[in-house]
């Protein structure tokens, strides 16, 4: 299984924008799949972005974290807002 985890950004909680979380997520699995990000399906085919982006830094949230499958990878994102990308291969 191939993992990969992207580094902390060094920002507290909740300071990351929507659209830097979902971008992030993006390239990640682009990083991983060897594949341009452009050519991968939008991320909103597979998860509601904004309902993402509302559990990532909310602090009335008892979720950890969230995993969901995209583009043949399982992602995960911590309530910090870090995401994992690993291989289900």
């Amino acid at each position: 299984m191939t993992e990969t985890s992207l580094p902390d950004r060094n920002e507290p909680p909740g300071s990351t924008s929507e659209s830097e979380l979902t971008t992030e997520i993006v390239y990640a699995v682009a990083r991983v799949s060897d594949t341009d990000p452009t050519a991968l399906p939008p991320l909103y085919d597979v998860i509601d972005t904004d309902a993402l982006n509302a559990l990532v830094g909310c602090s009335r949230s008892t979720l950890d974290s969230i995993t969901f499958r995209y583009y043949g990878y399982t992602v995960t994102v911590t309530a910090d807002g870090d995401v994992t990308v690993a291989s289900t291969t």
